[in-house]
């Protein structure tokens, strides 16, 4: 990726005292497109049937029993039920060799289980952090994001995915070889300047199959 400044602009943003606020900006711009694409990739892979996103990895189980609606949208009865055969679900899927320590949902799921549940006036997200820490361990966390809607792989696209995974290096891999470099600023012609960056990543790959579970909303 490039962007160039032109010697007008560059007069502009000296007679304004923005010379290096200006190539700043770029940058930042040029920084943000590639981490949104990085992201992106992640969790839904490039599309080129080689590399595959965390929600799109060909081979992994798709559940449609466990998940009867989205977290927030369960009813107590839904909910207790969820809690109950998630992790035992789980380890049949893995064949009981490991236990999930990441839970990916949807945003808006995670946004809206701030509401109160049952007796004790706590939210949904609380109780579900608790009870999974109380049977995998206290490293497990909830993440979310924006794609878990639309992911493709032998799911329902149209519906939430959930994801139910172990992200230790020996089952979940992905790095970065050759991290985001820009290039310092030279002159061309000396008066224009040009400013390159690059950068190598690549997507997630899941070396144990069973060590991941999808349960897609029905």
């Amino acid at each position: 990726m490039k962007y160039s400044i032109g010697q007008e602009a560059v007069m502009m943003a000296s007679r304004n005292a923005q010379t290096f606020s200006l190539i700043e900006e770029n940058e930042k711009a040029r920084k943000k497109i590639f981490d949104l694409g990085l992201q992106e990739a992640t969790f839904k892979g490039l599309g080129d049937g080689k590399s595959y996103g965390l929600l799109n990895q060909p081979n992994v189980t798709v559940n449609t029993t466990l998940m009867t609606a989205e977290l927030d949208a369960m009813t107590d009865a839904q909910f207790q039920t969820f809690l109950a055969k998630a992790a035992s679900t789980f380890a049949s899927n893995s064949n009981g060799t490991m236990m999930f320590n990441r839970m990916l949902i949807p945003q808006s799921a995670y946004l809206a289980l701030q509401q109160p549940y049952g007796a004790f006036g706590e939210t949904r997200l609380s109780v579900l952090q608790r009870a999974f820490q109380g049977i995998v361990g206290t490293d497990f966390k909830i993440v979310h994001a924006t794609y878990c809607t639309g992911a493709t792989a032998g799911g329902n696209a149209a519906k939430g995915r959930y994801v139910f995974y172990n992200n230790d290096a020996d089952n979940v891999v992905m790095h970065l070889p050759k991290p985001y470099t820009p290039h310092p600023l030279f002159p061309t012609g000396a008066l224009d300047m040009i400013s390159d960056a690059e950068a190598q990543f690549a997507t997630p790959y899941v070396k144990r199959i069973d060590s991941m579970l999808y349960a897609d909303v029905q």
